[in-house]
């Protein structure tokens, strides 16, 4: 709670804690080792953390424990949280942990290109088991001046994340930087994003980005909205990609499948070759409005409508196919605002 007078074990509201980290240790340390740690209304700025490997966190959920917010309104529970060092606000690693009702903004800290691998590291919410419900995730980006790299707000590599709103996202840099921000507002390498809305997120001169809104490795998308997420000048792929590899506004998908979501009014504008001087335009040239498919990603029953791209070939509105392992069934409508509404390469 904000108004504490933290007698541990904090067990009832008047003898609450400040500190999400101290509660969930209290539950740590009592004799069942599991239970729930419930968070009143309110603003908390954490000063008190947790290491997850190399990341600071407010909390580390690797064992049966749940933290509860407000499932009735998750904006009147809201964790900022600037840490010193590398963010992973909440870090979910048991089949059984739960995190729901609660608001999450994070910025994060990595300075160099040498910690490239740490990107695809959710700076707001990391889940890699148990569940993650009703809770939204804004405003992260990187710290200006302080970091080249930003890490993606939401990372599942397994567990769902279902209910909830991915919103507002925005990584902004400066032209000609180095690679930043790659996976999008929510990368999906495992596990399931369900009935969540995924809208507002984007990057501005997002070298090397795959995706605006969505980037899908492996695992399941469904029933979400995915809508008015962009780029904007963001070169294909990572280091020692193939251009080819693509952008897309709404969702890049190199695997696993998307059902039953409406992709609406993404915008991509990745082909504005004049603004990095000195780039070579066939570098990004891919691109789609709504949905970038290679190898072997699959997509069914899916509205795509409304979606744009930047003046460059070889770049659609709704859908680009760039394998053949790529699998687009039952599709229910497509935005035709080009000759390439739909392009399989």
């Amino acid at each position: 709670s904000t108004e504490w007078t933290a007698e541990d074990p904090y067990a009832e509201p008047a003898k609450a804690t400040s500190n999400i980290c101290d509660a969930v240790a209290a539950v740590y340390a009592s004799e069942s080792r599991q239970g729930r740690v419930l968070v009143a209304d309110g603003t908390y700025r954490p000063t008190k953390t947790v290491m997850s490997t190399v990341f600071e966190a407010v909390a580390v959920l690797d064992r049966n424990v749940a933290i509860v917010g407000n499932d009735a309104d998750p904006s009147q529970v809201f964790v900022d949280f600037t840490p010193e060092t590398r963010a992973s606000a909440f870090v979910l690693s048991h089949a059984k942990a739960q995190l729901s009702g609660i608001t999450v903004k994070a910025l994060s800290r990595l300075p160099t290109a040498a910690e490239e691998e740490y990107t695809s590291i959710g700076q707001a919410i990391n889940l890699t088991a148990g569940t993650v419900s009703n809770c939204v995730v804004t405003g992260c980006d990187r710290l200006k001046g302080t970091a080249i790299l930003t890490q993606v707000p939401v990372s599942i590599s397994g567990g769902t994340f279902t209910d909830g709103k991915i919103v507002d996202n925005v990584s902004t840099c400066q032209p000609n930087s180095p690679p930043y921000a790659r996976h999008g507002a929510v990368f999906v390498n495992g596990g399931t994003l369900q009935r969540t809305l995924v809208a507002g997120n984007g990057a501005a001169y997002g070298d090397q980005r795959y995706a605006g809104g969505v980037a899908l490795l492996s695992g399941l998308v469904r029933d979400c909205e995915i809508c008015h997420n962009f780029l904007d000048v963001a070169r294909a792929g990572l280091s020692g990609d193939s251009p080819t590899i693509g952008t897309a506004a709404g969702v890049h998908m190199r695997g696993g499948m998307i059902e039953r979501c409406h992709i609406h009014d993404n915008t991509n504008l990745t082909s504005l070759a004049e603004v990095m001087p000195g780039w070579d335009a066939t570098t990004f040239v891919y691109a789609s409005g709504g949905a970038f498919i290679i190898r072997y990603g699959k997509m069914r029953n899916c509205l795509i409508t409304g979606c744009k791209y930047g003046l460059r070939a070889n770049a659609a509105v709704g859908v680009y196919f760039r394998t053949a392992g790529a699998k687009l069934t039952q599709e229910l409508g497509c935005a035709y605002m080009s000759t390439h509404a739909g392009f399989l390469d």
